[in-house]
């Protein structure tokens, strides 16, 4: 069956929806420690001030420095995950909707619906009528930070029970078609559905909110105070002056300016992976959260190779490496990044060296005409004593067409 694609009325959407104050805290323009991530992937720490109109302001080495559109690729948090992989912010969300193109709107569902859309109270400032087709999860305790591929609709019931088959409404009741039969639920008995849709690659500017929000932007406006606002990128009437959004600076936990040009390396999956030369067996590599800027770190616990196949508009790879505390007393191996050949020939594009006196590094490389990237952790002449490291914010700028984005 194919849903029919609608838009989205908006219905009294209120200025402020996105970015409450939080309690007890001034307005006052002290900034937030965040990286800015530049057009080639290079990372500027900063104390973020101020978002205008596409620019990013911040303060680097004791100055005030601006960054206007096309020179930045993402504005991003200082450390998404601690050593052992968790998110170190707390998601405060429970009942959200996830969108096809990554949006993730926090709400409440609202009784009515016509079966091809439902009602959805956003953070209770106003409604939107969302399409089913548009929608990827709705979740009533939390989302997962990455789903499962299915072919169908999957519902999971509060009791433990997993259903399958094609959600044909979403509103007073959750309509599910399985085994030919129409199965009907209250939404309170449910913890999530899943629809078989695909994400949609998107254009354009993607913004983290600190409670687990995640708001594409159709444009930015000006500063006021501690406050950037925004105009979210919501088909139909979104385009009215009465829907954008009033953020504070801190509430912002990554911005990237272009969504289709952005690929976390987590994101890409791992073609292969086993031990180096001379071991016999390699723990598996292990995948972090998925957080802000859909960054999640990687952890390669000892010595190995790691495969990863490339889109091919592949342009740049980025990554900060460190070696964990608990490794920083023996600890001293060399992250080697080479391109594979199609006859599997390896060709070296960058090393770092991380140990004890210097525990973390970064890797920045031109990846033009790369389809494979091969990520080695080589334990050195020390030996493989405590030689694991840690990938964070790892990710890869994607050109468009044949176009390069500067060097």
């Amino acid at each position: 069956m194919i849903r029919r694609r609608v838009h989205y009325p908006l219905l009294g959407l209120a200025v402020g929806l996105i970015g409450v104050p939080v309690t007890g805290q001034p307005e006052s323009p002290v900034g937030v420690e965040r990286t800015l991530v530049l057009s080639d992937l290079s990372r500027v720490p900063m104390r973020l001030v101020g978002i205008d109109g596409g620019t990013v302001r911040g303060v680097v080495d004791g100055r005030v420095q601006i960054f206007g559109p096309g020179t930045w690729a993402a504005v991003i948090g200082q450390a998404t995950f601690s050593d052992e992989g968790e998110s170190t912010s707390e998601n405060t969300i429970r009942s959200m909707i996830e969108l096809t193109d990554g949006q993730r709107l926090a709400g409440v569902l609202l009784s009515g619906g016509n079966g091809e859309e439902f009602w959805w109270e956003v953070a209770g400032h106003g409604i939107l009528s969302v399409p089913l087709d548009a929608v990827r999860a709705l979740c009533f305790d939390g989302c997962p930070d990455r789903w499962e591929q299915t072919l169908r609709d999957v519902v999971v019931l509060r009791n433990g029970d997993r259903l399958e088959g094609f959600v044909a409404a979403i509103g007073d009741r959750i309509e599910l078609e399985s085994a030919g039969r129409v199965l009907a639920f209250d939404p309170a008995s449910i913890i999530r559905v899943q629809l078989a849709a695909s994400a949609q690659q998107v254009e354009g500017a993607m913004l983290w909110l600190a409670d687990g929000q995640v708001v594409r932007v159709g444009a930015f406006g000006g500063m006021e105070g501690v406050r950037f606002s925004i105009q979210p990128d919501w088909p139909g009437d979104a385009q009215s002056e009465a829907f954008k959004l009033s953020v504070r600076i801190d509430e912002a936990v990554a911005l990237v300016a272009d969504a289709a040009v952005w690929a976390p390396l987590a994101s890409l999956g791992i073609e292969r992976q086993g031990p180096v030369a001379g071991r016999r067996w390699a723990s598996p590599v292990i995948v972090g959260e998925v957080g802000p800027a859909g960054l999640a770190d990687l952890r390669l616990p000892g010595p190995m190779f790691v495969d990863v196949p490339l889109p091919s508009n592949a342009r740049r790879f980025a990554c900060e490496v460190e070696l964990p505390e608990d490794s920083r007393l023996w600890g001293d191996c060399i992250l080697i990044v080479q391109s594979l050949d199609r006859r599997g020939g390896e060709h070296e594009l960058g090393r770092v060296r991380v140990h004890g006196g210097s525990p973390r590094g970064e890797i920045n490389v031109a990846l033009d005409g790369v389809s494979t990237l091969r990520l080695v952790l080589d334990p050195g002449p020390g030996g493989p004593i405590q030689d694991r490291i840690i990938l964070r914010h790892g990710v890869l700028l994607l050109g468009r067409s044949a176009t390069v984005p500067p060097e």
